[in-house]
């Protein structure tokens, strides 16, 4: 490079000297010293000139390589230098775009060597390569949010058992996160109503942890977190806080992290993470992302759980409606059969009132024994009109009777009286009547009125009087036995006791056995077959009085009841016959 910068100077000055020599032949001869002497002289001048630029150059060009030296000789190796600087600004360009072109790898930088900070285009180049690897360092961190959002969406969206759907979110969150435990609380009510957080799932917590897993309002960490509900950083946590444990051992981490789940205004729980080291701030960035969408996924779920039972609880209630309402309808219509059946009872109670009015005499009295009103057959038979007899006392048809005034005080207890008894008509003849006086509760156990129903039996008593009348002679004239329908004795007369020389209570063990005769005991079977059939027979029959077999008159009668079945017979023995045989030997 300096032979050319110098064969360059010389040929510049031969130039200028010929150039002046020209000028000065066309002047003249006179003018050719002074031609030459200034032609000398601005070669002079413009060496130096030259030299001086030559000069800047160099001392430019090791300023620019940051040369130590501070001066500059303008001689041939001046020259050299300057071509050596120029030549090593040449290789510093070529690094330079190496450097640039290889920011974006660090090997490839890192291959260059150790980067001079004094450099104006080293520490540029370091300054560029900081702030891309700045750059880089944080779209690697959005990158790592990003992707770990869209992993929780997906692991959000996998909808499972409320616990095990907890227990995948914070155990897939301790591990994206790379620390060492974590839980996720829910917020939810105690027994006395008062709002707290309920332990969901947790990862690697202690016994001790998991059997706290109920944190009250204001309680702790996490309970300052339900009234705050903000994020909170503890770097510095007590000792006994919580410990990790593993098969080497356990340690206690230092750092805390809890988390509110907030989703519209809303507070759904918290999450806890703890950490030996702290969480970095896009960790942190990317927990509160997070914890947004699992608390709208646990919105979620509440929301489906309630709807769930409401569903239920509206099933339930509909089921219930349902059963009323079929209920209802059997009441329904049980009402209308029972209303029916009253209406068809009510049909056959008028009905057997009216019979009972038209059969027997119906009276109603009231508590105090004053007569409220009477049927047709009691006013007729006793006498009376019913607007003459309406509010008399039971006195005033009874009499002062004792027995009345005892049977009022029993009605008034509510005790029935039934069976015979007297009234007067209205010119006070005594009137026989057969029924009952009936107490007539509406409501509670207070009787409101007295019915009477009865029937006169005057005439039956007086036919029952005759006929008792009758049996009385009879039983006077005649020996008179009762039998049941096996023949064994019930009762017998006085004259029976006297003929046959018994005891009442001997009388109690025989049978008609042992009143016939042994002629006639062959014979027997056939009269008890005949009497059995019939209401009435006579017979003459052989009987054992004492040593003796006596032949009597006698007559059967058979008494029945309503049912049909014999009720007793009776044997009367009416008259002795003539025939008489003797029992001794």
């Amino acid at each position: 490079m300096t032979r050319p910068l110098s064969l360059l100077s010389c040929l510049f000055f031969i130039a200028l000297v010929s150039s002046i020599v020209a000028v000065a032949l066309d002047l003249g001869q006179t003018f050719v010293l002074p031609c030459l002497v200034a032609a000398g002289l601005a070669g002079c001048a413009l060496m130096l000139a030259w030299l001086r630029i030559l000069r800047g150059l160099a001392a430019e060009s090791q300023r620019i390589l940051q040369s130590s030296q501070k001066s500059v000789k303008v001689n041939g190796t001046g020259l050299a230098l300057l071509s050596s600087n120029h030549m090593a600004i040449a290789k510093k360009f070529e690094r330079s775009a190496a450097l640039i072109s290889s920011l974006a790898d660090p090997e490839k930088l890192s291959s260059f060597g150790e980067l001079n900070a004094d450099d104006a285009v080293d520490r540029a180049i370091l300054s560029i390569h900081t702030e891309l690897q700045r750059v880089k360092d944080e779209e690697q961190k959005r990158n790592w949010v990003t992707q770990g959002l869209a992993k929780f969406a997906e692991v959000l969206r996998t909808k499972e058992e409320i616990r095990q759907y907890g227990s995948h979110i914070i155990s897939e969150l301790v591990k994206y996160l790379g620390i060492n435990q974590g839980g996720i609380y829910i917020e939810s009510k105690d027994d006395a109503d008062n709002r707290c957080l309920d332990l969901l799932a947790c990862y690697a917590y202690n016994k001790k942890r998991i059997v706290e897993s109920r944190i009250a309002l204001g309680s702790g960490l996490l309970g300052q977190c339900m009234l705050e509900r903000e994020v909170m950083f503890l770097t510095d946590i007590p000792r006994d806080y919580t410990t990790i444990t593993s098969g080497l051992g356990e340690a206690t981490p230092r750092n805390v992290v809890i988390v509110p789940l907030m989703f519209d205004t809303g507070f759904y729980g918290a999450i806890e993470l703890v950490a030996f080291e702290p969480l970095q701030p896009h960790q942190v960035e990317f927990v509160r992302e997070v914890s947004k969408s699992i608390a709208a996924e646990v919105a979620s779920l509440q929301n489906v759980v309630h709807t769930e039972q409401l569903l239920a609880e509206s099933n339930v209630l509909a089921g219930r409606l349902q059963s009323r309402e079929n209920e209802l309808q059997h009441h329904l219509e049980t009402i209308s059969a029972t209303q029916q059946e009253m209406s068809r009872k009510q049909a056959e109670l008028s009905g057997t009132i009216n019979a009972i009015d038209g059969t027997l005499a119906t009276a109603n009295f009231a508590m105090d024994g004053k007569l409220i009103n009477a049927n047709e057959i009691f006013l007729k038979i006793l006498g009376y009109d019913e607007r003459a007899v309406h509010g008399k006392s039971i006195h005033a048809f009874t009499g002062d009777d004792p027995s009345i005034n005892l049977m009022w005080e029993n009605l008034m207890l509510g005790k029935v009286f039934s069976g015979e008894f007297k009234m007067r008509d209205h010119v006070g003849k005594e009137m026989w009547l057969s029924g009952t006086f009936n107490p007539i509760i509406v409501e509670g156990d207070v009787p409101q009125r007295i019915l009477m129903l009865a029937q006169f039996t005057t005439q039956e008593k007086e036919k029952l009087n005759e006929l008792g009348g009758i049996v009385a002679a009879l039983k006077a004239t005649f020996p008179v036995i009762e039998f049941n329908a096996d023949f064994r004795c019930k009762t017998a007369n006085d004259k029976v006791m006297k003929l046959f020389g018994l005891s009442r209570i001997q009388l109690k063990s025989k049978s008609i056995s042992d009143f016939l005769a042994p002629v006639s005991q062959q014979r027997w079977p056939l009269h008890k077959e005949h009497i059995l059939r019939s209401d009435s027979v006579q017979l003459c029959l052989p009987f054992s009085l004492q040593d003796q077999v006596v032949s009597f008159e006698v007559s059967f009668s058979v008494n029945r009841g309503l049912d049909g079945a014999i009720s007793k017979i009776i044997l009367i023995l009416i008259r002795q016959t003539k025939d008489q045989i003797s029992l001794v030997a």
